[in-house]
């Protein structure tokens, strides 16, 4: 008998524009329901994410809340300092691209929305304080400029 897969990787470049509503609301109902789909597939044990922006994090925490039960039971990554009881972590990652103001401003000011990009250095200070314990983001940074 052929063995069936039993981890489900989300590719994506941003996770949370997943249906996204108006004014690049995230949809977290949508997420929710897709994240619930994988998990009633029979043989499916772990769940791993992709790229995720840190602006929805920072504009509605609650995204982070209402995700958590339903990805990081299910991640295949483990860290000590995780508040899940089996220490899994959801591990996304982030791309931060650039530390510079300017060159943000000039290449992707559209990617800390509803923030500004003079703003983005403590979005992602903020976002990398809200997904501490059990989410501990990747981060991918690439050289610009």
């Amino acid at each position: 008998m052929p063995r069936s897969a039993t981890e489900i990787m989300i590719s994506s470049e941003d996770m949370f524009l997943y249906e996204q509503l108006p004014n690049f609301e995230t949809n977290v109902p949508a997420l929710e329901a897709l994240f619930k789909g994988i998990i009633s597939v029979p043989g499916i044990d772990t769940i791993q994410t992709s790229h995720i922006t840190m602006a929805p994090v920072v504009k509605d925490p609650s995204i982070i809340e209402r995700l958590t039960p339903l990805l990081v039971p299910y991640s295949h990554v483990q860290h000590k300092d995780s508040t899940d009881p089996d220490k899994r972590a959801a591990d996304p990652i982030i791309g931060l691209e650039t530390g510079s103001a300017r060159l943000f401003n000039t290449y992707m000011k559209g990617k800390a929305y509803p923030y500004k990009a003079h703003q983005w250095r403590d979005v992602v200070l903020k976002g990398m304080e809200i997904l501490t314990h059990s989410w501990c983001p990747r981060l991918s940074a690439r050289q610009t400029g």
